[in-house]
């Protein structure tokens, strides 16, 4: 079986995915992982060969790996594609499923994994795009979630330091727009921390 066929599998079972295959590690494609590293960390600064090359990516993943990764990655590639399509078009309808159908998880947790971050990531854009003119919008909400940004573990992978740095950045301007300086203070310092 593919890899997420095989992790369904073994979830169903109550195994590990190494009794599944002898121990052998099930990885991601090679060309799966540098593309979504591409589209993570390739700005497109709106230039219209930048977005047309970033498209490129998210359809090979669609078009080659897709099917074949598991929910967790199917679900970061579906944030990532709505993120760009709310940033290109201005239009916040393109992430609301998604937020609609996870965000509500997101709002109570302490620490969050890779895939929260791309969740929020996806939010924080949905309201710069509506200028937080949105239901999505709730004050208290934002300030917990920004809040709890700011003191993340220390222990982060390169990838999870990488995206939470992009999500600070738009939480600075979100905060600079709502004027909440404290927090805008306390996020700059965090920025230079993860920087330096």
């Amino acid at each position: 079986p593919n890899l997420s066929k095989a992790l369904f599998i073994a979830d169903i079972l109550e195994i590990g995915l190494g009794i599944l295959t002898d121990g052998k590690s099930l990885e991601l494609p090679q060309r799966y992982k540098e593309l979504k590293y591409l589209i993570l960390r390739t700005p497109t600064y709106q230039n219209k060969e930048r977005v047309q090359i970033r498209d490129n990516y998210f359809e090979e993943i669609y078009s080659n790996f897709h099917d074949d990764v598991s929910e967790e990655e199917r679900l970061i590639i579906e944030c990532m594609q709505s993120k760009a399509d709310v940033f290109v078009t201005q239009d916040i309808n393109f992430g609301i499923g998604l937020l609609d159908e996870y965000f509500e998880q997101i709002k109570v947790k302490k620490r969050y994994s890779f895939n929260d971050f791309i969740i929020i990531d996806l939010y924080l854009t949905c309201l710069m795009a509506s200028k937080c003119d949105t239901p999505l919008f709730d004050k208290e909400t934002f300030s917990h979630l920004t809040t709890t940004l700011i003191h993340k573990e220390d222990s982060l992978s390169l990838e999870e330091i990488f995206i939470l740095s992009n999500i600070l950045f738009t939480s600075i301007s979100l905060l600079s727009a709502l004027r909440m300086w404290e927090n805008v203070e306390n996020t700059v310092q965090v920025l230079k921390d993860i920087m330096f």
